[in-house]
């Protein structure tokens, strides 16, 4: 099965602009040529939902709802072990001041001050951007003033450590099967999906996850890499009742050709997932918390 993984906070965006020019660089003056600066990506178009490695955000013009799976990794005499605290209530931000331009909003939390300590209202910087044609994007944290947010380092010419001197993220669109779920028949078992990581938390905080690198929506199924085995998993899901899901996850492929072109049966939904060995197991469902 799937071993432990990774997931962290909250976040993502999605961003496009036709005033970008065909290389990705920034737009030129259209009278006299000159290279205006950043890319302007107005706000208003990344409105959406989007996933991202640590969660998912819904971006609106005046504002956006954070959601998140936070988790903390603790070192002990047998190695790293993942400790829980999932999943995070929404933060709603609203947006105090923005600026297209050079691609960065301010904003403040709303109704979440007791999920902060010390409690009180909060300012983020929440800074986008792109790279040969992936959003990227930077969250900076929480501030105590308006001042901090605004002067919390989001450099977009350093994807590596400019944003608050870690990585840009990458945001990805919001994956069909997405959320918290309990499985049906394992009161132990809840599983978290995003479109970046497929985890299943089983009893007390132990986890297992697939770090995904393929999501096929059309034929409902995905390729990832077990975080430390580094073998292949495949998941593949079809829609059960109203709000259940029935899958089949299996790891243990040697090579990511295998994991694709494994041949699943899902009428059989008893003994229709075929492992790696030529032996069959059932798929099981999970609901929609």
């Amino acid at each position: 099965m799937i071993r432990s993984g990774l997931l962290v906070s909250m976040f993502v965006f999605s961003c496009s602009s036709s005033t970008d020019k065909a290389n990705g660089g920034s737009p030129d003056d259209p009278d006299t040529g000159a290279d205006l600066g950043p890319a302007d990506f107005p706000l208003a178009s990344l409105e959406g939902e989007h996933d991202w490695a640590m969660g998912s955000v819904d971006l609106g013009d005046e504002g956006w709802m954070l959601h998140g799976f936070m988790f903390k990794m603790e070192s002990g005499s047998s190695g790293s072990s993942l400790q829980s605290r999932l999943p995070t209530d929404p933060v709603t931000v609203d947006i105090v001041e923005r600026n297209d331009h050079d691609q960065f909003a301010i904003g403040i939390t709303v109704d979440s001050a007791d999920l902060f300590s010390p409690a009180g209202e909060k300012w983020v910087k929440l800074a986008w951007t792109e790279k040969d044609g992936t959003p990227l994007m930077c969250f900076t944290s929480f501030y105590g003033t308006q001042s901090g947010a605004e002067g919390a380092s989001a450099d977009p010419s350093n994807l590596t450590a400019g944003c608050k001197g870690g990585v840009w993220w990458e945001l990805r669109p919001r994956s069909e099967v997405a959320g918290v779920f309990q499985d049906v028949r394992y009161d132990w078992s809840q599983t978290y999906v995003n479109a970046f990581q497929w985890a299943e938390k089983r009893s007390g905080r132990h986890f297992e996850s697939c770090g995904i690198i393929e999501m096929n929506l059309e034929d409902q199924y995905l390729i990832g890499v077990n975080d430390q085995s580094l073998d292949f998993c495949r998941i593949e899901w079809i829609q059960g009742d109203e709000g259940e899901w029935h899958y089949c996850e299996i790891d243990g492929w040697e090579t990511r050709q295998q994991a694709e072109s494994a041949q699943w049966d899902p009428s059989d939904l008893d003994d229709g997932c075929v492992y790696p060995d030529g032996s069959r197991g059932s798929w099981r469902t999970m609901r929609v918390e």
